[in-house]
C-alpha cells in the first residue's frame, strides 16, 4: 500500500510564516497557517498492489469525496495491516472501507482547531468546524493569509498607472469591485474603467487575458491585500460544497445552522486535553530542548528526534 498525501495547504506568497516556496492553492482561499480551505483541504493518492487484494479493479482511478481528517491515517493503516489499535487514545477513525471498498462515509464532521496567528485575534474562539453537508463555521476568523490564490496558467502582469493609485507589484486578487473583472483591450482602458467607476481605488491588468480587475482598496495589511471580510468577533458561515472558495459568507441567512455548529464546536473544545510535550507544557520525561544542539553547519537549524520515549507495540 502506498499513500502520497499533503499535510496541509501550501504556504502562499503572502504567508506570515516565512515559508513560501512557490506553492499555489488555486482556487481556494488562504494557505498554510490558516483554517481557510486553502490551508486545510488536502489531496492524496492511495494505491494498493493487485496481490494485496485490498483494492478491486472496479474501484481503481476513483475519487473519494467523503470527509477525512489527517488523524484518520493511523487507524486506517492499522485496519489495513490487521493490527488492533483499539487500545490507543486516537482521535481518528479508520477510513479503510471508505477508501478501498467504496463504503459510505464514516466521518460526519471535521474540527479545524486554531490558525497560527490566533493569539493576535481571539485565541478562545478562532476555531472552526465543518459537517457532512458542507457547512463550515468559523467562530471568528480564519487567519492570515486570507486571500485567494490566482490562476497562473495565463500569467499575471500587475500593472497600474500612477493616476490610479496603484500598489506596485501587488495583484490584490481579493479586492475586486466587480467579481471576475471586466474585459479591457489595454491597460489604458482598464485605467479609464477605474477612473469612471465609483469607489475604485486602483486596478490590476492581466494583459495576457485582456482582463481588468478594479479594486475597492489597494491597501495591504500584514503583507496581504485584505478582502475586508475579517471579522473582529462573531461567526462566519460558508457552505464549502457549493462554495469551496469561501467567498459567500451566509451566517445571517442561516442562524439555525450557526447555532447548531456553535454548540457542537464548543462541546468539542470542552473536551480539550493538555498533552505533555504537545506545545503548551513540556514533557517531564524529556530533556529540555536546546536549539543550539540541533543545527547543521551547512543548512542551519534542523528538525530531528531529541527525546527517546517508550514504544507502543501493536499486535
Amino acid at each position: 500500500v502506498v499513500v502520497f498525501t499533503t499535510d496541509n495547504g501550501g504556504p502562499i506568497s503572502t504567508t506570515s510564516g516565512g515559508d513560501y516556496a512557490g506553492s499555489n492553492n488555486y482556487p481556494l482561499r488562504g494557505g498554510k497557517h490558516t483554517i481557510w480551505e486553502g490551508g486545510t483541504r488536502g489531496t492524496a493518492v492511495a494505491w494498493a498492489g493487485a496481490n494485496t487484494g485490498l483494492l478491486p479493479t472496479s474501484l481503481r482511478g476513483r475519487a473519494t469525496p467523503q470527509l477525512m481528517h489527517g488523524a484518520d491515517w493511523l487507524p486506517t493503516f492499522c485496519a489495513l495491516a490487521g493490527a488492533d489499535c483499539s487500545g490507543l487514545p486516537l482521535d481518528g477513525v479508520s477510513q479503510a472501507g471508505t477508501l478501498f471498498a467504496n463504503h459510505t462515509a464514516v466521518r460526519s464532521e471535521v474540527f479545524y482547531g486554531q490558525h497560527d496567528d490566533s493569539p493576535e485575534h481571539q485565541p478562545t474562539y478562532d476555531t472552526a468546524i465543518r459537517d457532512g453537508e458542507g457547512w463550515k463555521l468559523l467562530q471568528n476568523y480564519g487567519g492570515l493569509p486570507q486571500g485567494w490564490s490566482v490562476n497562473t496558467s495565463l500569467g499575471w502582469e500587475c500593472e497600474a498607472a500612477p493616476q490610479c493609485s496603484p500598489k506596485p507589484n501587488t495583484c490584490c486578487p481579493d479586492n475586486d469591485l466587480v467579481a471576475g473583472g471586466v474585459a479591457a483591450s489595454s491597460e489604458a482602458e482598464c485605467c479609464d474603467t477605474c477612473t469612471n467607476t465609483t469607489g475604485c481605488a486602483g486596478y490590476t491588468y492581466q494583459s495576457s487575458a485582456r482582463r481588468c480587475y478594479i479594486k475597492y482598496t489597494m491597501v495591504c495589511q500584514a503583507g496581504e491585500c485584505s478582502s475586508g471580510t475579517m471579522a473582529s468577533s462573531g461567526a462566519q458561515l460558508y457552505n464549502v460544497k457549493s462554495d469551496p472558495e469561501e467567498r459567500n459568507e451566509v451566517s445571517a441567512a442561516h442562524p439555525d445552522i450557526v447555532q447548531r455548529l456553535t454548540a457542537r464546536v464548543n462541546a468539542l473544545r470542552a473536551t480539550k486535553v493538555i498533552v505533555p510535550g504537545g506545545g503548551e507544557v513540556p514533557d517531564p520525561d524529556c530533556p529540555q530542548y536546546k536549539p543550539a544542539e540541533h543545527t547543521d553547519p551547512r543548512v542551519g537549524d534542523i528538525w530531528e528526534p531529541w527525546c527517546e520515549k517508550s514504544q507502543v507495540q501493536l499486535v
